[in-house]
């Protein structure tokens, strides 16, 4: 697997709760990859940085695997990093 939807993703690593809450964060511009806004069809790949603005803090992630289906908490790390400055 080399690259997975943006929307996808974030539903799979338990970013969002639903695929349709992480889409709909997407369109509302709360999501930036590498510092651009994204479509939630955009590709996301090993080493990409994902910013999501939840009010009142910015939390970033770092994409250190790929998965496409939703995944239990305790396997979360394995694939997504939270590097979030305090």
């Amino acid at each position: 697997m080399e690259a997975i939807r943006l929307d996808k993703y974030l539903w799979a690593v338990r970013i969002f709760k639903t695929r349709s809450d992480a889409a709909e964060a997407i369109r509302q511009n709360r999501v930036l990859v590498n510092d651009a806004y994204a479509k939630p069809s955009r590709e996301v790949r090993i080493g990409d940085r994902i910013a999501v603005k939840r009010m009142p803090a910015v939390y970033s992630y770092q994409v250190v695997g790929l998965v496409s289906s939703r995944q239990p908490a305790k396997n979360v790390p394995a694939y997504c990093l939270d590097v979030t400055p305090q």
